[in-house]
């Protein structure tokens, strides 16, 4: 459903630009889906939670936090020299793990220069693999990030 009145949206296709009413119309749908979908943050993140509770997550973080140390040191020290500190210096990283240790998921809130670089370079790291309990729907985890 559109909140914007039918007229308006008519309009757009009258004109005689057709990208302007290309570009107007797949924003509109863009912004439809987005405010109808649930908040995947919130709900990746309620996941992450619940994983952590489980004695699977507690041994897999031991080896998770050692394995990406000296990664994380470096894509951090990376960000921050691209974007120096701002307004916003802690943001939490939820991401999920599938079974061979890739990435399927990196989300991050608030979103910010800083915090869109840590999100992006975490694509590219290799992490252990979780326990066989998490290998049908991988396992989510939660990262605090505090820059000092």
């Amino acid at each position: 459903m559109s909140t914007l009145p039918e007229a308006a949206i008519w309009s757009l296709f009258r004109e005689r630009r057709p990208f302007r009413a290309a570009f107007s119309f797949v924003a509109l749908v863009m912004l439809a889906g987005c405010a109808s979908s649930p908040d995947v943050f919130e709900v990746n993140r309620k996941q992450a939670v619940k994983d952590s509770r489980t004695p699977e997550a507690k041994a897999y973080e031991r080896e998770f936090y050692p394995a990406i140390g000296q990664d994380l040191a470096n894509l951090l020290k990376k960000c921050t020299d691209e974007f120096p500190k701002g307004e916003v210096d802690s943001f939490e990283l939820v991401f999920r793990i599938d079974h061979w240790g890739a990435p399927k998921a990196v989300l991050v809130k608030p979103m910010t220069d800083l915090s869109g670089c840590v999100a992006t370079g975490f694509w590219y790291f290799k992490f252990p693999q979780p326990d066989e309990r998490f290998a049908e729907t991988g396992m989510a985890l939660i990262l605090p990030i505090s820059i000092k």
